[in-house]
């Protein structure tokens, strides 16, 4: 199988640029109550089954698109009580992949195809690179907003803040737009691991709707329920 996925427990955040979903509405909060152990055996054991079947398609596709150096993912799970549902994708120094789950979101999932598609939708992130597209996008404008403000005169403190405003504007700009690639992608490797995409898009519903705001970094649920659709050939 190559290089194999990991996953280790652990109870720290990786403050680090990364895609992280918005908290679910509803009855996930940061007060997580300790579950009985029949419930814990059940989480943990829809985890592992669905790491086991998502993990070989993950990093098939990973390496058929970036190489195996960049596709030896490690899986985090953050089991602090007071963390709300979550789930984020980041890349260490060292260009590791993370993927990483809220001990919350595991308990918030309904299903397996929930989970799966969730960590087929970070996953997506990693392998289509949209933190290195998204660094380059912010790169690009805070330079460019930084060439308007010289132009003009500006101070040296204005020129910065320019800076600053550009590279959000960068980020902001197309970040809807990376969320629909890998809620597309997600959606694809979640039925090719063998889980029902449709039924694992649903966790979209427990999500709060962000609308069409401009300065979203998420796009309207609807808009991607109807992507996973249309990519899995659903009315």
């Amino acid at each position: 199988m190559g290089i194999p996925m990991r996953y280790c427990f652990m109870a720290v955040c990786l403050f680090l640029m990364a895609c992280d979903l918005p908290a679910p509405t509803g009855g996930s909060t940061s007060n997580f109550r300790t579950p009985s152990a029949q419930k814990q055996r059940q989480v943990e054991l829809n985890f592992l089954v669905v790491l086991r079947q998502m993990e070989p398609t993950i990093e098939a596709e990973c390496k058929r698109r970036r190489g195996a150096r960049l596709c030896d993912f490690q899986i985090i799970i953050d089991d602090r009580p007071d963390q709300p549902a979550n789930a984020f994708q980041t890349v260490l120094d060292d260009g590791t992949p993370i993927l990483g789950f809220t001990q919350a979101l595991l308990y918030d999932v309904r299903n397996r195809e929930e989970l799966a598609f969730v960590m087929g939708h970070e996953a997506a992130h990693h392998i289509l690179d949209h933190l290195g597209r998204q660094k380059k996008r912010a790169d690009r404008e805070a330079a460019e907003f930084e060439r308007q403000a010289e132009s003009v005169g500006a101070t040296r403190a204005e020129i910065e803040q320019a800076k600053g405003v550009g590279a959000q504007v960068g980020v902001l700009r197309f970040s809807a737009d990376y969320e629909i690639e890998a809620d597309v992608l997600g959606a694809r490797l979640t039925k090719r691991a063998g889980f029902d995409a449709l039924k694992g898009s649903a966790y979209f519903e427990k999500l709060p709707d962000p609308g069409n705001g401009v300065i979203s970094t998420h796009p309207p649920n609807e808009r991607r329920k109807q992507a996973v659709r249309e990519e899995l050939g659903v009315q």
